[in-house]
């Protein structure tokens, strides 16, 4: 295998991209979704966050707030989506038929459970995966030195689920895989 450690720009875009591929997908909203396709004032939704009432968490009631954004910057939008474009053929081309790119599924280790995950867009390390249509494997490799959980995603290019499920089997096995956290 040849390793190579590298840096791709447009990564740096990945909530952009994300929120504008995902609009100009057609599909529904986050609001949509969280709010059961009903409408919903989220600024409202807010304050009962604030005093205890919501049944969502502070980053989900945000992204549905900000996810409107987009569409009332169309020019921005646009750009967004052609920057997810290049990004999908930057990472085709280094990939190529046979490559993997291992990288992580969250910007620190895994958040206390019940604790709201701040800052709330580290998601994008995952989510701008979905929306470039690339295969991804997410793969346990065992606990820190702090018994909290460790792990990597193998990503690869379109139509090489094969490849990623084969790595992230030979590294579960080389690191031990999941691992119930301690108590």
């Amino acid at each position: 295998a040849r390793v190579e450690k590298t840096e791709l720009k447009l990564l740096e875009h990945s909530l952009e991209i994300w929120s504008a591929m995902l609009k100009a997908a057609g599909g529904k909203s986050f609001s949509e979704l969280l709010g059961d396709g009903q409408p919903r004032r989220w600024a409202a939704e807010l304050l009962r966050w604030a005093v205890g009432r919501s049944p969502h968490t502070l980053p989900a009631i945000v992204l549905a707030m900000v996810e409107k954004i987009p569409a009332l910057m169309p020019e921005a939008q646009r750009r967004a989506i052609e920057l997810g474009q290049a990004l999908r053929s930057e990472l085709s081309a280094r990939l190529g038929s046979h490559g993997v790119m291992l990288y992580p599924p969250y910007a620190s280790c895994a958040p206390p459970h019940y604790k709201p995950l701040m800052p709330p867009f580290n998601w994008v390390y995952t989510a701008i995966f979905n929306v470039l249509e690339l295969p991804v494997t997410q793969v346990p490799l065992g606990l820190n030195a702090d018994g909290v959980p460790l792990g990597v995603q193998v990503a690869a290019s379109h139509g090489n689920d094969h490849l990623t499920i084969a790595v992230a089997l030979e590294l579960e096995r080389q690191f031990g895989g999941w691992v119930p956290p301690p108590n």
